[in-house]
């Protein structure tokens, strides 16, 4: 029975690839973790649907960075994902995935039912308009909020887990 490889992919996205001599980089955007991906059962059309649960729908390329190195690898097919994948064995278990040039359609797009720093489309995040009183960072006692509850008077984020 084989054991189970979990990785994680950082997407990289609404930023821009800049050549620098001989070096592609990442500049500006965005990154978004997804977590808990298995070795063995992903694969490309894995690959092209969590893109699309970003939101984007049209791409020039997807790409990815050798975690050893500087060096930018495409992406095109199922054996693009199984050299990606092959870095796993360095005992590196977060993996980076670039959006190149990336166009986001409507249906999910990051807004306010999922908030998060940095998420495209979330130029403002005003709790007054849920009806929240207060906001404070720090408070180690909040676990869990809900973007549309009403009624809250207090929402806080610590440092226990949250």
């Amino acid at each position: 029975m084989s054991m189970r490889v979990e990785f994680d992919i950082h997407f990289h996205h609404g930023g821009s690839i800049v050549k620098d001599g001989g070096l592609e980089l990442d500049v500006g955007g965005n990154i978004t973790p997804k977590v808990d991906f298995d070795e063995d059962r992903f694969g490309f059309f894995d690959l092209i649907d969590e893109v699309k649960k970003l939101g984007y729908d049209q791409w020039s390329k997807l790409t990815y960075k050798i975690p050893t190195s500087m060096k930018m690898v495409d992406i095109r097919d199922d054996k693009g994902v199984m050299v990606l994948s092959s870095h796993l064995e360095l005992r590196t278990r977060i993996l980076s995935v670039y959006i190149v040039d990336g166009t986001q359609s409507g249906v999910g797009k990051p807004g306010l039912e999922d908030p998060s720093v940095g998420d495209p489309g979330v130029d403002e995040f005003n709790v007054e308009d849920l009806g929240v009183e207060e906001f404070t960072l720090g408070d180690p006692i909040a676990k869990k909020f809900t973007v549309g509850d009403t009624g809250v008077e207090e929402f806080t984020v610590g440092n226990s887990g949250v």
